[in-house]
């Protein structure tokens, strides 16, 4: 397996997704993807959130309620969207 190196580019984007979780008291883990993306981890007691940061500049989130077990799939353009939708669904 080729590994890719970590796209500084997403490093300011996922510390502002982070700090967000944060703030609302989730908790974050961050997983380096295989591709050079950044996958991002939030959980409340509620939902359980993925976003992976891809190299090519998109922006894949999973959002799966914990209670019913429904999942929603999004696509965000760019960090300041998926920003936005992070904190309307935690």
């Amino acid at each position: 397996m080729v590994r890719r190196r970590l796209n500084v580019v997403w490093v300011r984007p996922a510390l502002s997704l982070i700090f967000a979780a944060h703030n609302r008291g989730c908790s974050t883990r961050v997983i380096p993807l295989p591709n050079g993306g950044l996958g991002l981890r939030i959980k409340t007691m509620k939902v359980e959130i993925e976003l992976d940061l891809q190299p090519q500049g998109t922006i894949e989130m999973t959002v799966e309620e914990l209670e019913s077990g429904e999942i929603w799939e999004f696509e965000a353009e760019n960090a300041e969207k998926a920003q936005e939708l992070v904190e309307a669904n935690i």
